[in-house]
């Protein structure tokens, strides 16, 4: 299994980073992340792609932001292209327009993960990942939305030789590979974990059997002055997936907004599905807890990835990065750091994909990442 990355600044340079990737043989899949500054290319794109190799697997999408070649960029011209030679590996492209698709015509029985990209204004993405994992459970899905468009039709998705304006596409790997997901959702918990103990769509009305802003207030007066001033911000809600678990920490929370109180009933209004007898926690968000979150999730996966990964992808949200950081490329950086100079590519995108206990969602402020590993024999 072998990687190779590059990023672009200018359309008239794409002919000649194809052909440094090299024809003998012709890479088995191709990433490639374009940003506005190349829309006059987008449609044809995975056509030019494809014009070199016409074999390879294309995929890719419009882009608020890059990442390939060792770099983040943002808020300039570039285009991400990630090579994959993938000896005994099976790539089998999907497309469509909602759930209904994913259900007629799921990826294959054996695909052990998945990378899936969407357009942003019409393509019903949660429940297409919901659909996803009732189709193939065992195929882990990692991805994002397609950024830097204001209106419908300004995005573009690419797969093989074709760019479309509507849906999603996605790729499924099966055969001699590993495929992991790391997700960073760039939160840490606050005040002590909570049995959700009346809950109503996404009402949580109850919490230790006190009624939910009550418990809230509680949680806040229990802060130091930095974390109330957080959460005043910032307020999300974790809610514990597992329910065997007894002890929580990174990678454990599906993390949620907090959406909404009403006054009167003292009920919370969470952007998701809590359950009765679901353990939930608060948290808050700013550079350092996404550091620190990053930091465990990457230093807890790196000993365990034997053989290690030889390339990935990273879908970062728009809202990461330079903005929260205050300097370029610190989600890539780190993970080189933990892994090694890996072949990387991916793009800023307007909402992300990845598994939080075995099953994809959608989530926002995180950085995902999709990294593929020869495949172990004993």
């Amino acid at each position: 299994m072998r990687w190779s990355s590059t990023v672009i600044v200018a359309p008239d340079a794409l002919d000649d980073a194809l052909e440094a990737f090299g024809r003998a043989p012709p890479p088995d899949v191709v990433f490639a992340f374009a940003s506005a500054a190349f829309a006059p290319l987008w449609p044809q794109l995975p056509g030019r792609i494809r014009s070199h190799f016409p074999s390879t697997r294309v995929l890719g999408c419009s882009a608020g932001g890059v990442v390939g070649g060792g770099r983040e960029i943002e808020n300039a011209p570039g285009l991400s292209l990630l090579a994959g030679w993938l000896p005994g590996v099976r790539i089998t492209p999907f497309v469509g327009r909602g759930p209904d698709d994913v259900l007629d015509a799921p990826p294959p029985p054996d695909a052990v993960g998945a990378i899936l990209l969407a357009e942003p204004f019409g393509c019903d993405l949660s429940g297409v990942l919901s659909a996803l994992h009732d189709a193939r459970p065992a195929c882990q899905a990692a991805g994002g939305v397609a950024s830097g468009a204001m209106r419908p039709g300004q995005s573009a998705l690419f797969l093989d030789d074709h760019a479309v304006r509507t849906g999603y596409v996605g790729l499924a790997f099966a055969g001699e590979l590993a495929f992991d997901t790391l997700v960073a959702q760039g939160s840490r918990p606050v005040g002590p974990p909570l049995f959700i103990t009346d809950a109503h769509g996404p009402l949580v009305r109850a919490l230790d059997g006190k009624r939910g802003l009550d418990a809230l207030d509680e949680v806040l007066q229990s802060l130091d002055p930095a974390d109330r001033a957080l959460a005043q911000r910032a307020l999300l809600v974790g809610l514990v997936m597992d329910p065997s678990r007894q002890t929580y920490g990174p990678g454990d929370f599906l993390v949620r907004s907090l959406v909404g109180i009403e006054p009167e009933s003292g009920h919370l209004l969470v952007a998701g599905d809590p359950r009765p007898n679901q353990v939930l926690q608060f948290h808050v968000r700013d550079a350092d807890a996404a550091r620190a979150e990053l930091e465990a999730i990457l230093g807890a996966y790196a000993p365990t990835a034997l053989p290690p990964p030889a390339g990935g992808l990273v879908f970062t949200c728009l809202s990461r990065g330079e903005r929260l950081f205050g300097v370029a490329g610190h989600d890539s950086e780190r993970l080189r750091a933990h892994l090694g100079d890996l072949p990387l590519g991916g793009f800023f995108a307007n909402g992300e994909v990845g598994p939080v206990d075995g099953r994809a969602w959608l989530h926002g402020f995180s950085t995902v990442y999709a990294l593929f590993r020869p495949r172990a024999h004993a």
